[in-house]
């Protein structure tokens, strides 16, 4: 299998009133190349917005650099991410994201940021109940990178 990293330019915008969010320009994942234009994401993201993990994605190639421009087919993964917003609440954080994973998710930890992929065998809506209460304590926020239509 030929594998390519893939980047994603990220747009900033602002966590509820608090700070801008992403802190970078750009995100790079690995993806499996299925055509020269054509690749199958084997990353959840933890910035992007509007993908998910196995989406097969349509990309530029500029000079062996694949720049990401839409989504060809959608893998009905879903992507959220749980950003530790209190350093004293981790523990919590971390039980909450582990809740997910009982359900069947699958998390990639980036220092302080989960990023949750949700296969589409585990329902959406249970996947977040499981960690409303750490975004109600003021433990996380939570975002939703993409979620299939139910």
């Amino acid at each position: 299998m030929e594998k390519n990293k893939v980047r994603f330019a990220l747009e900033k915008y602002q966590l509820e009133d608090d700070a801008m969010w992403p802190p970078y320009g750009v995100e790079t994942l690995w993806a499996e190349v299925l055509t020269p234009n054509r690749l199958r994401l084997l990353n959840s993201p933890f910035f992007a917005k509007g993908i998910s993990y196995l989406d097969d994605i349509i990309v530029a190639n500029n000079d062996g650099v694949f720049d990401f421009l839409e989504v060809a087919k959608r893998s009905g993964h879903g992507t959220v991410r749980a950003l530790l917003r209190d350093d004293k609440q981790q523990a919590f954080a971390e039980h909450a994201v582990a809740a997910t994973s009982k359900l069947g998710c699958s998390t990639e930890w980036g220092g302080a940021v989960a990023s949750i992929d949700i296969p589409p065998s585990v329902n959406a809506d249970l996947a977040l109940e499981a960690l409303v209460e750490a975004r109600d304590r003021g433990a996380i926020y939570l975002e939703i990178g993409f979620l299939p239509e139910s």
